[in-house]
């Protein structure tokens, strides 16, 4: 095989003289249809951990507030309100 020539000028002289363009238009679908669904799945992937962490997340948070006495029926407590922001926010929450 004559290595003087660039890579593209032998693959073109190659399917130029063996190659379907039918046979590569397919392996080209083919091809990116496979890329794009390994990436969508890594896309899942990465939704679905992320939602996991929401959901655990907000568990915590729920078992944190339910540690707490309620004082007045089914509002939120000043104690639950700081609880939440320091979960949430790092803080107090006091701008």
């Amino acid at each position: 095989m004559n290595t003087s020539k660039p890579l593209i000028e032998r693959l073109a002289a190659l399917l130029g003289s063996e190659g379907d363009v039918g046979h590569i238009a397919l392996f080209l679908w083919a091809a990116s249809a496979s890329a794009l669904s390994a990436l969508l799945v890594r896309d899942l992937a990465q939704t679905t951990a992320r939602y996991e962490a929401f959901v655990m997340a907000i568990a915590r948070l729920n078992a944190l507030l339910a540690s707490q006495p309620r004082t007045r029926g089914d509002d939120i407590s000043a104690a639950q309100a700081d609880a939440a922001n320091t979960f949430f926010f790092g803080d107090k929450g006091d701008d």
